[in-house]
């Protein structure tokens, strides 16, 4: 439980790095950003089915 939430801020803190990183290119941050939500929301629901 504990390592799901660590791997979690990890990820959540690099996409809003990479988002910043990329503001120059908007497209392109929109895009990764959206990624690296939905790898989020993929792991919440994989988390609550192994649970």
């Amino acid at each position: 439980m504990i390592a799901i939430l660590v791997v979690y801020m990890c990820v959540s803190g690099m996409s809003n790095f990479v988002a910043l990183a990329l503001t120059f290119n908007d497209k392109l941050s929109r895009a990764v950003h959206s990624g690296f939500l939905l790898i989020i929301q993929v792991g919440y629901f994989a988390f609550y089915i192994y649970n």
